[in-house]
């Protein structure tokens, strides 16, 4: 049954064996070994990780119930308390070269409230969203964990979205911020959190990357 549960769960996310477990604590070949029947027995802290990872419950990979659940937390002690860094520009008006961000490197220490999460931090770009303005800094939560440890993204949330593009031979990235609405596009993107995007097309719809919890005025 767990075989069974864990492919219909990266079928349903469109992830690989490989990428579901990137930036989990389980080891890269984790659920290759499952699927390949080389691993029979599974650790309830393994699979309580593999849960988070597959974002369902563990009765639903246990084969326990049908319905997906919602994944456990992530304890709060195994995350450690580091400096936030700057992820990135938000700005719907340009697209960056991939890595090529020029910002200033800002440090910052995470929000207590979300400890269970990747916190990061965007400078922010453009024209005035909701309370945020150009120049301020909007501190963010990694979708996946945001997913995991607080709740589901869905109409009415504001996120994050970052798009990708090919152009002359080089990767280009735009990230912007929005407020998902119930419209057909919106709900298809709430479910692209981690999906693999094909750049090559030139077809990328964007995908979300994180949710915003905080704007704040840069410390001068």
């Amino acid at each position: 049954m767990l075989k069974e549960r864990i492919e219909a769960r990266l079928d349903a996310l469109g992830l690989n064996q490989f990428q579901a477990v990137e930036g989990t604590q389980l080891a890269r070949h984790f659920i290759y070994d499952i699927l390949a029947g080389r691993k029979q027995n599974v650790r309830a802290k393994n699979l309580q990780e593999l849960a988070r990872a597959l974002r369902c419950s563990v009765s639903y990979l246990e084969g326990k119930s049908d319905d997906i659940g919602l994944p456990p937390k992530q304890p709060t002690s195994s995350i450690a308390a580091k400096p936030l860094t700057t992820a990135g520009i938000i700005d719907a008006q340009s697209w960056r070269r991939e890595g090529a961000d020029s910002t200033d490197v800002i440090e910052a220490p995470p929000l207590p409230q979300y400890a269970a999460s990747r916190q990061m931090i965007f400078v922010y770009r453009g024209e005035p969203f909701q309370q945020i303005r150009d120049g301020m800094f909007v501190v963010a939560i990694d979708a996946q964990d945001y997913i995991r440890n607080h709740g589901i993204i869905g109409p009415g949330s504001n996120v994050i979205v970052q798009r990708k593009r090919r152009m002359d031979d080089e990767d280009f990235t735009q990230t912007t911020i929005r407020k998902l609405t119930t419209s057909a596009a919106d709900r298809a993107l709430a479910k692209r959190i981690e999906a693999a995007t094909d750049t090559k097309s030139g077809n990328d719809d964007g995908r979300v990357i994180a949710v915003p919890v905080l704007a704040m005025q840069p410390i001068v």
